[in-house]
């Protein structure tokens, strides 16, 4: 049981309610209750009784939550020990920042810094593929809106948006003028996609499927941008996945409406998290009441298509 679990557990016995408590830990009620099943599996016995007007612990979830609600208090007195010690000289967040997502990270580093007076950012550019590497290497301290499908022990995950899978189509492509795409009206396309996975699950199951036969997709694979360049391929830019390195040719993002989504948020080392909460309390509240302009991301709130 890690400290975000404890905090679950705090909002549970709060409010009484599994929907209640799921909004304050913006998770969904399925993922809030996920959650509470791993935690009384893991230690052997049932936190909450279930009732028609909400829930109550158990016996044995008040003798666990008095001692561990202990914990979360030094833990919470951690933080504003550390925040008062960082009032006297603002810290810098590196932020991984992918090209595809530039202006929304951006105007969100924007947003946020206004809060949060003791920190600044910097950015730092690389493939989405790359997140995790980023990380673990100490390139970064936070990645905003990455999908985590390549999961990592020395790395946490905390949900803020579902992205619909997309493509990245060039404005003089034909399918530049739709606002979503099936797979359907994909057949007979060629689709540049990246055959370095790096362990990815999502880009795996992408890749998977345009090349199923029935869709007839021409899929054209490359490991790098020197390669594509060297067969000529990137300057005559068919479609590509949104895992392929960016090219100088100007497009579009258009999602693909049946093709499961993508839960994104922040991923980070498990150990900065006592520096890095107050960034990541102000970010879950930014990003709580976000409004995106186009189809591609939308508040998470549930496992869409799923």
């Amino acid at each position: 049981m890690n400290l975000i679990q404890l905090q679950y557990l705090e909002h549970l016995v709060k409010y009484e309610s599994i929907s209640k408590a799921a909004k304050c830990c913006y998770l969904s009620q399925s993922a809030l209750t996920r959650q509470i099943m791993m935690m009384e599996k893991e230690l052997g016995f049932t936190l909450f009784e279930r009732k028609n007007n909400g829930i109550k612990l158990t016996a044995e979830g008040t003798i666990f939550y008095q001692e561990t609600r202990k914990t979360l208090q030094s833990y919470q007195n951690a933080i504003k020990q550390v925040q008062q010690y960082m009032s006297q000289s603002k810290m810098n967040i590196r932020v991984f920042i992918a090209k595809y997502l530039n202006d929304t990270i951006l105007y969100a580093c924007k947003n946020v810094s206004h809060k949060i007076n003791n920190y600044s950012f910097s950015f730092y550019s690389d493939r989405m593929l790359y997140t995790t590497d980023d990380l673990i290497e100490n390139k970064v301290d936070l990645v905003l809106l990455g999908d985590y499908s390549n999961q990592c022990e020395e790395l946490c995950f905390e949900p803020l948006l579902s992205c619909y899978n997309a493509l990245k189509v060039p404005m003089n492509h034909p399918l530049a003028s739709l606002k979503n795409v099936t797979l359907e009206q994909l057949k007979n396309q060629t689709i540049l996609v990246s055959s370095d996975i790096h362990k990815q699950e999502n880009i795996k199951y992408i890749n998977h499927l345009l090349k199923k036969p029935e869709y007839k997709i021409n899929v054209i694979e490359f490991k790098s941008l020197e390669e594509a360049n060297a067969k000529n391929v990137i300057n005559s830019y068919p479609l590509a996945t949104l895992s392929c390195f960016d090219s100088s040719i100007n497009y579009k993002l258009i999602p693909i409406l049946d093709v499961k989504t993508v839960d994104m948020g922040m991923i980070y080392r498990k150990e900065d998290l006592l520096m890095l909460q107050p960034v990541l309390d102000a970010f879950k509240e930014y990003f709580k009441n976000y409004v995106q302009e186009n189809e591609l991301i939308f508040p998470y709130k549930h496992d869409k298509n799923k």
